[in-house]
């Protein structure tokens, strides 16, 4: 006889991947974004190995996480209740109701990265006019005159 596993030890088992891709991201992002933002940084090749190796190690651990998603999905759908309840009136509205919570909720988080990425790219552009300005000044004019 088999012992089930049961849905919260699946729902463990599939967060550890997307837990080790989010830490790994933000480390990630931690190394690098100072590496894009100031260009006056020493930047030694030990630091962008580092970078790139927390940028593989969030790739891999998404698509494990994925995959890790596809399996439990799988197994939640394959030992699930064939028993089909007929849903009311009243379960219908909660349902909408949780999805337009769930919608709005996503719409927010979205609005609020690309808000970031927005501000993260004028930062970088402004800071580019910046040194362009800069090197403007230190340019001395040459006039030949006949």
């Amino acid at each position: 006889m088999t012992k089930a596993i049961s849905k919260r030890t699946l729902d463990f088992i599939t967060f550890i991947p997307f837990g080790i891709a989010i830490s790994a991201f933000i480390l990630y992002l931690r190394y690098s974004l100072p590496i894009m933002l100031h260009e006056k940084i020493a930047v030694t090749g030990l630091i962008l190995n580092y970078a790139n190796r927390f940028r593989n190690i969030a790739i891999f651990s998404g698509i494990i996480g994925i995959i890790a998603l596809i399996v439990t999905s799988i197994i939640y759908y394959s030992t699930g209740n064939r028993v089909v309840k007929t849903p009311t009136l009243l379960d219908l509205k909660l349902m909408l109701l949780k999805a337009k919570s769930n919608i709005t909720k996503a719409v927010n988080i979205i609005a609020i990265l690309l808000c970031i990425i927005l501000i993260l790219l004028l930062g970088m552009q402004i800071n580019k006019q910046s040194n362009i300005n800069k090197q403007n000044l230190n340019i001395k004019a040459v006039e030949l005159t006949k």
